[in-house]
């Protein structure tokens, strides 16, 4: 195939896809999902309107791109922490929490689009299964660390979305600027939430 700067077309098209995808996570960070527009988003990247069609099909096709790699690089990132965590299930609890925090501070704008995640009506689909893979994760972490004692599958399930859900809430609360603790005691806190929950569900809180 030919060649052009040293990149196959193959090539330029990934080198396009990621500028583009990059420059989007700038407008919806900086103005949220219902601001975003093909032409911000392809004057930010700096190419042709026709290259983000190519790519992605539309804006749709691009947004949900976006939302897609941002939940999955989460957690790939989480996922990855476990398989290197002791076992041991207060161990593994502050493993999440310390993963979820450092992946949304790390760089600002992932903030910003988890709020949009969370509250925007055309990804209430999207919310949903990542809410539900998240609980199901506490799920299976907790039956494999304490076995019969991880309890009715009813609980583990009312334990996993309390903790989740009201931990995203929690943390939603924190990057908005209404909680005023450092970073390592929300982590203390969250870990110890859900570890109450956990015990409360085994009967022994």
């Amino acid at each position: 195939m030919r060649t052009y700067g040293g990149l196959t077309p193959a090539e330029r098209q990934l080198e396009r896809r990621s500028k583009l995808l990059e420059a989007a996570l700038d407008v919806v960070a900086e103005d949220g999902w219902r601001q975003t527009t093909i032409r911000r988003v392809c004057a930010r990247a700096q190419l042709n309107d026709r290259y983000l069609y190519e790519s992605f099909g539309g804006l749709d096709g691009l947004l949900g791109t976006l939302s897609e790699e941002f939940v999955g690089n989460g957690l790939a990132a989480l996922t990855a922490a476990l398989d290197f965590a002791p076992h041991d299930r207060r161990a593994r609890t502050r493993t999440c929490a310390r993963v979820g925090v450092d992946y949304l501070t790390e760089d600002p704008r992932r903030g910003k689009i988890m709020l949009e995640l969370l509250y925007a009506e055309s990804f209430a689909q999207r919310r949903e299964d990542t809410l539900r893979m998240l609980v199901s994760i506490i799920v299976e972490q907790n039956t494999e660390l304490v076995g019969e004692q991880a309890g009715s599958p009813a609980d583990a399930q009312m334990a996993g979305w309390v903790a989740i859900s009201g931990g995203l809430e929690l943390f939603m609360a924190w990057l908005r600027g209404e909680i005023d603790v450092a970073a390592e005691r929300l982590v203390d806190f969250l870990t110890e939430m859900v570890e109450s929950l956990l015990e409360l569900r085994t009967g022994r809180a």
